[in-house]
């Protein structure tokens, strides 16, 4: 039961933000708008172009599995948390996987690395219904 991955021998990529003036824990400020008429440059995901691949609703929020066919990392996938329910989530048509502080946009509270460990950390996020605020 719930959300099933592509498996764990899934290689692992080791590139991901990289740090701002060489410090490892800024990596520059919060995005406040974006324009959703062009696409973003590859390899960046487009957020009208998405399917989401599977779903797993735990204590009213919702772990979700979502596949950009623009983005190269993960193969595309990107695993990311809701505090709302699958189905509202299925009926996005622009879902963008970024921290946005944009109210017109369902944006998720947490994204883990596309794996069983992350599905698991997602899945305990979910439980405990954490949520750090800065």
């Amino acid at each position: 039961m719930g959300i099933k991955l592509f498996g764990s021998s899934e290689p692992r990529s080791p590139s991901g933000p990289k740090p701002i003036n060489g410090d490892p824990f800024v990596y520059g400020e919060p995005t406040l708008a974006y324009d959703y008429s062009a696409p973003p440059p590859a390899p960046e995901p487009d957020p009208k172009r998405f399917r989401v691949v599977d779903t797993e609703e735990i204590n009213g929020w919702t772990v979700a599995v979502i596949h950009y066919p623009a983005c190269t990392t993960h193969g595309g996938h990107k695993l990311l948390v809701y505090p709302t329910t699958a189905n509202l989530v299925k009926a996005q048509k622009i879902l963008d996987p970024h921290f946005l502080e944009v109210d017109e946009l369902l944006t998720p509270v947490a994204r883990f690395e596309p794996t069983d460990e992350g599905i698991e950390l997602a899945r305990l996020v979910c439980r405990r219904r954490v949520r750090v605020d800065s």
